[in-house]
């Protein structure tokens, strides 16, 4: 959803002249806590107990990054100049956490991520965080 919701958000505030950019970005695999609580209860209670030091270790024996590592890319699109309004990475786009991240953007078909999809989930989360009264359908933005 993050996907949809970052799309959504670069088209309405370019719409409306704003230098506010969105990105989405997937941090990859990852040895951290909180990724795992659901879909992995034992790991996660593993992991509640063990120190920074342990889980890197976890992470390359599993070959999947460190919470550090995951980090890298976010961190990337928000300090480098090419993620302003201007520069060199695409308002709106998903971002695969793989360096180079300027070459790792994608944009292909994704049956989930239409512009109705969008719109419904802007309108939700609408609905979700502003008061009743102050809440609307925004699909005509």
């Amino acid at each position: 959803m993050n996907v949809m919701f970052a799309a959504e958000l670069a088209q309405r505030e370019a719409k409306m002249g704003s230098r506010i950019t969105a990105y989405s970005v997937h941090p990859g695999p990852t040895a951290s806590v909180g990724g795992v609580r659901y879909e992995l209860p034992k790991r996660y209670q593993q992991r509640l107990s063990m120190t920074s030091e342990q889980l890197a270790k976890q992470a390359r024996q599993l070959n999947i990054k460190t919470t550090a590592e995951a980090a890298q890319a976010p961190l990337w699109l928000a300090s480098v100049p090419g993620s302003w309004p201007g520069g060199g990475a695409a308002n709106g786009a998903f971002y695969l956490s793989t360096p180079p991240y300027t070459e790792t953007v994608y944009e292909g078909p994704i049956g989930w991520r239409t512009k109705q999809n969008a719109t419904d989930l802007w309108n939700l989360s609408l609905s979700l965080t502003l008061p009743s009264d102050t809440a609307q359908d925004e699909s005509t933005m």
